[in-house]
């Protein structure tokens, strides 16, 4: 498992169990840490930020496509920070997921 952080908070964690090496593109379903709904959190977090993002504005959806994302940080269990050199950014459909760009 992979932690994630979020301006220094714990975020949740994920596996990233999809990868495209050749896009140099890893990804995977987040666990979430907390039980607020996580497209309401993301999408107010992407807008008082000013991260652009492509969603729905039906929650029931839960569709949130956000861009980079600067304050989230990938850790892998010994601590290690795995970073991609475009950063990481949230997509998800009711289940959200993570990708990391190289």
């Amino acid at each position: 498992m992979y932690q994630l952080e979020l301006d220094g908070k714990i975020l949740g964690e994920t596996r990233l169990e999809v990868a495209d090496p050749p896009m140099g593109v890893v990804g995977g379903k987040i666990i979430f840490a907390f039980s607020d709904d996580p497209y309401i959190f993301l999408k107010s977090y992407c807008e008082s930020h000013g991260i652009q993002t492509n969603q729905s504005e039906d929650a029931f959806v839960g569709f949130i496509d956000a861009q980079h994302i600067r304050g989230l940080k990938i850790f892998r269990a010994d601590g290690v920070e795995i970073a991609g050199l475009s950063g990481a950014s949230i997509r998800g459909v009711l289940e959200t997921d993570i990708r990391l760009l190289s």
